[in-house]
């Protein structure tokens, strides 16, 4: 072959093929968390980047010559993968390996193979590996193995378990001379193999079912064997050392008088009951910046006597609310999803266009919606002194209500007497306009609604675009730019007109309806979007 391609030079080659082999192997390892059940993927092939070498001898050349290149060894061909641990040469090792369940292209021969080389790397290269993810199980990791894995630093058990429910797998823990970062992620939890992982050198700990095999899951069926929140605190008083805890809790709720400081935890997930949650927070000391993700479920039949507990100990855990970033505001989204509000919360962002993803601290509480009220109020109250004076700002949407049935708790938490703002994000246009009718919050923002618009020929497709809604959008509800005029010019004339209404990435709102608009409201922000899409769930079409 005499084209360009054999003269870049060497290291530009290796450096491609670098990539190319990262990118597969990252892509084959995401794959594993939701393929534990499924039979061998046709795409991602971790080794996919192999071909790209076979352009030419020269390039073929480069990549035997480059042991880096085999290091993420993939345990899919039992064959190949000794041959890629001896290219690798003294390289550093990270091992991924999924054993097929009930796999129609896999052989019984070539899967039991797989094993034997899985079990050969361990007993025969361990000292190089620094990162398994594996299927659950222990007993593959005698002592001597343990012992010479003065490199692994990550450990991920994946679905299935390799040992058998009779296997007695007492004893002492596996004390992993450097292991930092811990996850459990099965479709069935089975205590008595993850506790012997447990070590005090832990800088991450994530222990979570994967269901996402699963259909019709019935998670209380399997709460027996999820950690309780003493289980878990008890673990975690032994590793000082803790940045990150993701959990999903158990309903028990024993007693604990135990606690655990964690001065290095900057990152504190927890699903679970609320009450559960609660425990948890109440007895971690975690480091006074710690961002917080909770998932708080089923709550008591008094939901405010419920989320209470939970408010009191994210009020302890993030006691510093005066400094960046936490002020100057508590807030919270609220999604109503049949007949069930979720009202997240975090303590920065006022105007609340900062993603979950981002925010310093994102906590839901899933409740009745006719229970929703009561727990606002409960979770502002509590907050209150650590948010500078200002009691709460609303977000409703994220979930549009088009896909998700009525509001039934809505309009009285937009109508909570401390509101400061709302924003209604990605609502029909019915939906926004009844809460922008009857909150009290001064200040609200209008994003990603798709109004009626103006023109009768359009109309019909507009409708159209609402037919497969659970809650479709009929012709005589108020939805145009029109109709929002009359709300704002009502609420003037009442004597509660807004103070600020910002639009954003809405539809079928015109120049000429903001000029009629301002009339109404103290400002008026605008982002000048003249868009006639006819997406329902917002954006420009």
């Amino acid at each position: 072959m005499t084209s360009p391609a054999t003269s870049l030079p060497p290291e530009i080659c290796a450096e491609i093929f670098g990539e190319l082999a990262r990118d597969a192997h990252a892509a084959y390892v995401r794959s594993l968390r939701h393929q534990e059940l499924r039979e061998d993927p046709e795409d991602p092939r971790p080794y996919s980047w192999i071909r790209l070498t076979h352009v030419c001898r020269v390039w073929r050349g480069v990549a035997l010559s480059t042991p880096a290149l085999w290091a993420n060894i993939c345990i899919i061909n039992a064959d190949a993968t000794q041959e890629f641990v001896t290219r690798s040469a003294r390289q550093d090792l990270t091992v991924a390996f999924r054993r097929p369940v009930l796999s129609l292209t896999v052989p019984e021969a070539e899967i039991n193979a797989r094993m034997r080389t899985y079990g050969s790397i361990l007993a025969d290269h361990i000292q190089r590996v620094t990162s398994l993810i594996v299927p659950a199980g222990v007993r593959v990791f005698s002592p001597e193995i343990v012992a010479a894995a003065k490199q692994l630093h990550t450990l991920v058990m994946i679905t299935p378990e390799l040992d058998p429910p009779t296997t007695d797998i007492g004893g002492p823990p596996l004390a992993f001379p450097a292991l930092e970062h811990f996850e459990y992620r099965t479709a069935f939890f089975r205590p008595l193999t993850y506790r012997k992982v447990l070590c005090p050198s832990l800088k991450t700990l994530v222990l979570r079912p994967d269901w996402t095999n699963l259909s019709d899951v019935d998670e209380t069926s399997y709460d027996v064997h999820l950690p309780t929140a003493r289980e878990v605190v008890r673990a975690v008083a032994t590793m000082p050392r803790l940045e990150r805890l993701d959990v999903q809790l158990g309903d028990a709720v024993l007693a604990l008088t135990q606690t655990a400081a964690l001065p290095h935890l900057h990152d504190l997930r927890a699903t679970g009951a609320t009450a559960a949650v609660a425990q948890l927070l109440a007895h971690l000391v975690p480091a006074p910046a710690v961002r917080l993700v909770l998932d708080c479920r089923r709550p008591a039949e008094d939901a405010a006597a419920d989320v209470l507990p939970v408010t009191h100990a994210i009020a302890r855990a993030l006691a510093d609310a005066t400094a960046p970033p936490y002020a100057p505001c508590a807030a919270f989204s609220i999604t109503d999803t049949r007949g069930h509000c979720v009202l997240h919360g975090w303590r920065r962002a006022p105007d609340l266009t900062q993603p979950f993803a981002r925010a310093a601290a994102d906590v839901a509480v899933t409740c009745p919606s006719t229970d929703a009220p009561a727990a606002l109020a409960a979770l502002a109250a509590l907050l209150r002194p650590f948010t500078l004076g200002a009691v709460a700002h609303v977000r409703v949407g994220r979930a549009p209500w088009h896909l998700s049935g009525e509001p039934e708790g809505a309009v009285a938490l937009c109508a909570h007497a401390g509101l400061q703002s709302l924003v209604l994000d990605s609502l029909t246009p019915p939906r926004a306009l009844q809460l922008l009718e009857t909150t009290a919050a001064p200040s609200v923002a209008l994003v990603a609604i798709n109004f009626k618009p103006a023109d009768p020929a359009k109309q019909a497709l507009w409708l159209h675009s609402w037919s497969r809604a659970i809650r479709p959008v009929t012709p005589d509800e108020p939805s145009s730019a029109v109709d929002l005029a009359e709300i704002l010019a009502t609420r003037a004339k009442e004597g509660r007109p807004l103070q600020h209404l910002r639009i954003l990435r809405v539809q079928n709102i015109v120049a000429a309806d903001v000029e009629t608009l301002r009339k109404y409201v103290g400002e008026l922000e605008w982002d000048g979007i003249e868009a006639d899409g006819l997406n329902p769930a917002g954006g420009v079409a």
